[in-house]
């Protein structure tokens, strides 16, 4: 079933690009764009993000062409989007073969072809993704942290207990199966010996998530343990289980470095935590993945089945390729992604606390690893990969004997305390809402804290930007904060975060508001015709100082309005009934709103109906926005009219 939907889904995908005015575009950094600012500001108003990073950005866009922009032209049919990661000259050459290929910024390629992986694997030894799979979410969701940690003697217990010796015996047990190449007929049983490992430790709920790829059944491994206070929300711990060579994979294909390390990661970890008994606040669920050498796919479906189910995911921490260090250095690589940038901010200060190693950052929005099907899904991710790359990368030599699995477990000590921290990490408030005051100069904001004994205090933000730029504002033992001294008719943004007794911050939510010394004036006014009257709602205004609504009516649009009704504050429906008499008869209504000292908004817009009568024809209501005339679902008040004219034209009327 879940093939059918990926499917689906494609073919949906495809069909929008293929849509009316949607155009493939490539937007490079190169024509003095800040890609970054692009994408969260979304200059054009129907776009998909498909790829970006600080050089480019893959979109659909719906607008007139941009000179400044390359279009390759859209993928049609069956064609797939692939992004390879810095093929060489060689195999970039060979990828000419299999369709239209554009060169990036960077030396990435957009390459649209109706290959399917296995042939693309073929020609082409980098990474690759297939960008159809799913569009960038763009994440929105802030995080803080204090810079000055106190130390934890909990995770230092904790990160002691990794061992270098139990890191070397797992990944040569990996090894010693020969192959985990995902075509292999032993897949089965590699992902049943992972399995089988959280079990030993004492993880009952150890199962395999099996799916199907190109013919084949992969399985990825998923073992949880459940969290204390928050049982339905998780960390993600994991790495991928699958190997390859460029030689006989079916029967050798070692991948100690790429990425039975990886794989390690989440095992060693699972083991400390068993072993001591530890149980966090969230749960931790360990995943190794399969298929990722083909695109990702094992990371993918996990990623995609925790959306559908509609699972709250804090945090995913990837690793991929962590084990190789023949110089000894005391780095360890964080491949930042955008929206997730103060989480691996946060992990490289607990690399340092909790290991020998310190963090350097490499490139931003890796598409190469199984951390991009989260981030691309608008999940937080952080991503460990070893400072220097192995010069041994997808071959019969990826050994454990060109391994250092001393600095394998140093990796995973700062990936540990990471998965801790984030899993003990406090609660967000729920229930923000943003109220207008009615002093012309204030904000009401309110919270719900969550049931977490070791909350401290909330911290708000406020600002006309980036809300968490400003000094924030420590609340204790309150649900409220009022904010004052702020200028009339001013947006203001606002974040609120949760502190625990160690100083670690939640993630942040936002709100926004704007101060007035007058209601605003109410909004969604509609008026549906029913069965011998008229039905009129609107939309609650929020003000603190709010009073009630006045309601008009007029028998004509220029004459003048009078009282029909003065509805309660709580009030967002009113009944008009008295519209007996000609069924042929229009009604016109305003609405005013009014707060305690008797201050009036401006007027609503006019809105028109009369009663049903179910004897006088069709009534048409018609209820569209006035659309930019750019896409088919925003179209204009005048083509709305056109569509009306030209349906009944054929009725008769009078």
């Amino acid at each position: 079933m879940k093939g059918r939907l990926i499917i689906i889904l494609l073919i949906s995908i495809v069909a929008t690009l293929g849509a009316t005015g949607m155009q493939l575009t490539i937007i490079s950094a190169d024509m003095g764009i800040n890609t970054l600012q692009w994408v969260r500001n979304r200059e054009q108003a129907a776009t998909t993000i498909y790829y970006y990073n600080e050089d480019y950005i893959i979109a659909a866009i719906d607008a007139d062409k941009d000179a400044r922009y390359e279009y390759p032209g859209n993928p049609v049919g069956s064609e797939k989007l692939y992004l390879i990661d810095s093929p060489d000259a060689q195999q970039a050459k060979e990828l000419c073969s299999l369709g239209r290929t554009t060169i990036l910024p960077g030396g990435d390629i957009l390459l649209v072809s109706e290959a399917k992986e296995p042939e693309l694997r073929a020609k082409c030894r980098a990474p690759f993704v297939n960008l159809l799979y799913h569009p960038i979410q763009v994440q929105n969701q802030g995080f803080g942290y204090n810079e000055k940690q106190e130390f934890r003697t909990e995770l230092e217990q904790l990160t002691q207990m990794v061992s270098a010796d139990s890191v070397a015996a797992f990944i040569q047990s990996l090894q010693d199966m020969q192959t985990r190449y995902a075509y292999a007929n032993n897949r089965l049983e590699v992902a049943t010996w992972i399995k089988d490992t959280f079990q030993r430790f004492g993880i009952s709920n150890a199962h395999l998530e099996e799916f199907s790829w190109d013919g084949t059944q992969q399985y990825n491994v998923v073992a949880t343990i459940e969290g204390s206070l928050y049982p339905d929300e998780y960390v993600v711990v994991g790495g991928h289980h699958d190997s390859i060579t460029y030689t006989d994979p079916m029967s050798f294909a070692p991948g100690a470095d790429d990425n039975a390390s990886g794989t390690v990661a989440a095992i060693e970890t699972a083991r400390v935590l068993m072993q001591a008994a530890y149980q966090p606040k969230c749960s931790i669920r360990f995943v190794t993945f399969a298929a990722e050498e083909f695109g990702l796919h094992g990371s993918h479906y996990n990623a995609q089945s925790s959306l559908d189910l509609g699972e709250n995911i804090r945090l995913m921490i990837n690793h991929d390729m962590i084990a190789n260090n023949p110089n000894n250095l005391e780095t360890v690589r964080l491949m930042p992604y955008d929206g997730s940038m103060e989480q691996s901010e946060y992990a490289s200060l607990l690399v340092s606390d909790y290991s020998f190693l310190s963090a350097n950052f490499g490139s931003m929005n890796s598409h190469s690893s199984d951390s991009y099907s989260y981030w691309s899904r608008g999940i937080p991710v952080i991503y460990f990969f070893e400072e220097e790359f192995s010069p041994v990368y997808h071959s019969d030599e990826d050994t454990f004997a060109n391994l250092n699995p001393a600095y394998c477990a140093e990796v995973i000590k700062g990936s540990l305390a990471c998965s801790v921290s984030f899993a003990n990490m406090p609660a967000v408030v729920s229930h923000l809402d943003v109220r207008d005051h009615g002093d012309g100069s204030s904000l009401l904001i309110t919270w719900q804290e969550p049931a977490d004994p070791d909350i401290d205090h909330v911290l708000v933000f406020i600002g006309t930007g980036d809300p968490t730029q400003n000094e924030p504002i420590a609340v204790y033992d309150n649900n409220s904060y009022l904010a004052t001294g702020l200028a009339e008719g001013q947006l203001y943004n606002i974040a609120v975060s949760t502190v625990d007794s160690w100083g670690n911050q939640s993630y942040r939510i936002f709100g926004t508001g704007i101060p007035y010394s007058i209601p605003m004036v109410p909004q969604a006014l509609n008026a549906h015709p029913i069965r011998n009257a008229v039905q009129i709602s609107w939309k609650a205004n929020d003000e603190c100082d709010l009073a009630g609504y006045t309601l008009y009516r007029a028998t004509n649009p220029d004459a003048s309005y009078s009282i029909l009704a003065q509805p309660a504050d709580s009030d967002t429906t009113y009944t008009d009934n008295d519209v007996l008499g000609n069924p042929e008869q229009l009604y016109f209504y305003k609405l005013q709103a009014t707060d305690d000292d008797g201050n009036p908004s401006l007027m609503s817009d006019p809105v028109v109906s009369r009663p049903a009568s179910l004897d006088h024809g069709v009534l048409i209501v018609d209820e569209s926005g006035d659309g930019s005339g750019t896409h088919p679902f925003l179209p204009t008040g005048e083509m709305v009219n056109q569509f009306y004219a030209q349906a009944t034209a054929e009725l008769r009327t009078g």
